[in-house]
């Protein structure tokens, strides 16, 4: 009996115990489900962005960031979308309180916020300027020497404030040196979203603006037949090469603008002129047929069409844009291969042959 009773009492402290362990777990779990709430509420209600700008987390202040070059050389460049060869570039990003234009801060919740400015390079060719809402300008001289600022996005709509750099040159193109500037914004209150300097945070919004200049004037950089590339052709074996060809590709590479979006790089003429005894233009290749389309304006002189043939010569003007490659296809003229015959594998063969077409920018 006494052995029974001491397994009764055993066994009331153990439920007993689970008991204490339930209630535990209960009020816990309640306090975590209230704490993960709280958190989904701040997390779907809060909202601090930029057009450009993007979040990155694991950082703390401008002056750890600054002494991470490996980090520096990671965030995204915004830079100009438009040609710039002189005068002044605006780079301008937006500090904005939404997500989109749904998602927003309540009424309530206003957002106070800092934005700094670093120059990271020393100026060459040009001066820089931080501008500010309200379109004050405050220079950028000094290297890794943060300028702040300040401002608050309201809550209830959508909203935003603008700010940007200001570039201008201050001699010709050919002085000028891309310098960046790294910003970093990043909200001050409500308190509970700004942390300690030594915690990571959050809301840092980090880019580095940079301008880069084009150069108005197409060139070309390079033009001659494919032949040209193909390994083994040389001054010794050029006539080889061409000998049993009935046509050439000729390829024509143009560079001058960094920007190839045709709503910001114009085309521009080029000159294809060519030995016609020797070649003849397929008259089927797109830039001619646009040429002779040109042509059928009949109150163009003859100065203005883009078909020409002038002795010995034959020429044609087509469109092309900066930084693009077109082929051209000529076919052996009737007098080529007797030409030819009379040409040694030599240097002065091979400019013959190299000769025969040529490109040109028009000016």
């Amino acid at each position: 009996m006494r052995k029974h009773k001491k397994h009764i009492i055993h066994i009331s402290i153990i439920l007993a115990a689970i008991f204490v362990m339930a209630g535990s777990l209960a009020l816990y779990a309640k306090y975590y489900a209230s704490r993960y709430n709280k958190g989904i509420t701040v997390a779907s209600n809060l909202y601090f962005n930029s057009d450009k700008l993007k979040r990155i987390t694991g950082v703390t202040d401008i002056d750890t960031i600054l002494q991470d070059t490996d980090g520096i050389n990671k965030l995204s460049i915004i830079t100009n979308s438009g040609a710039w060869s002189s005068g002044t570039l605006l780079l301008n990003f937006a500090v904005q309180n939404f997500e989109n234009s749904i998602l927003y801060n309540d009424s309530n919740l206003n957002i106070d916020y800092k934005v700094e400015f670093v120059l990271l390079d020393a100026p060459v060719g040009a001066n820089y300027s931080v501008v500010d809402t309200a379109g004050n300008k405050i220079p950028l001289t000094s290297v890794n020497t943060p300028v702040e600022m300040s401002g608050t996005v309201k809550g209830g709509s959508l909203n935003s404030d603008t700010y940007g750099i200001e570039i201008t040159m201050t001699g010709q193109t050919t002085d000028y040196v891309q310098s960046r500037v790294l910003v970093m914004a990043y909200p001050v209150s409500p308190d509970y979203i700004y942390r300690a300097e030594n915690e990571n945070q959050e809301y840092r919004l980090l880019g580095i603006l940079q301008g880069h200049t084009t150069d108005a004037k197409m060139s070309i950089d390079s033009a001659k037949f494919k032949v040209q590339e193909e390994s083994g052709y040389g001054t010794a074996t050029w006539k080889n090469k061409v000998t049993d060809l009935s046509g050439f590709m000729y390829n024509v590479k143009t560079i001058g603008d960094v920007v190839v979006d045709s709503s910001t790089a114009a085309k521009q003429q080029v000159k294809i002129t060519w030995d016609n005894r020797y070649l003849q233009l397929d008259e089927n290749d797109d830039n001619y047929l646009y040429a002779k389309e040109h042509d059928k304006d009949t109150s163009l002189s003859e100065e203005d069409k883009y078909i020409k043939v002038e002795g010995d010569k034959s020429s044609v003007i087509i469109m092309i844009l900066p930084y693009t490659s077109i082929d051209m296809t000529f076919y052996k003229g009737k007098q080529f291969d007797t030409e030819l015959s009379t040409k040694n594998a030599d240097e002065a063969g091979r400019q013959w042959f190299e000769g025969l077409v040529s490109a040109e920018v028009v000016e």
